[in-house]
């Protein structure tokens, strides 16, 4: 069990356990789930929190439809990067804190969420 991941777009990882009288089985299964579902599910605290904050900007099913399409690997980790490496070499930017990132990263997909909705 120390070995799940969290959902993601390959799937989310389950342990199923049965017990039938004194023998037990356990095996760990992936369940495929539409990455709308995955969204929905994801309890990292990064992702989460920025999609919490849309849900409250946007609503669920807009945001949820955002998400799925745009950010399909169920996690905004290519997005930070981007941000801190555009932190670390901004010379504006001395006092660098990865604290910094998550509100800019939020604005970041606030606009792209906006720009998608103009060209529907």
């Amino acid at each position: 069990m120390k070995t799940l991941g969290k959902p993601n777009s390959d799937g989310a990882e389950l342990i199923l356990w049965l017990n039938q009288g004194d023998k037990k089985y356990v095996q760990k299964l992936i369940s495929t789930l539409p990455v709308e579902d995955l969204w929905m599910l994801d309890s990292n605290p990064d992702e989460s929190s920025i999609r919490d904050k849309l849900y409250e900007n946007f609503g669920v099913t807009e945001t949820i439809n955002f998400l799925s399409k745009f950010y399909p690997s169920v996690s905004f980790k290519k997005s930070k990067e981007e941000i801190q490496t555009k932190l670390q070499l901004d010379p504006e930017a001395k006092e660098y804190d990865s604290s910094d990132v998550m509100p800019i990263l939020f604005k970041k997909i606030k606009k792209e969420f906006k720009q998608s909705q103009i060209k529907k």
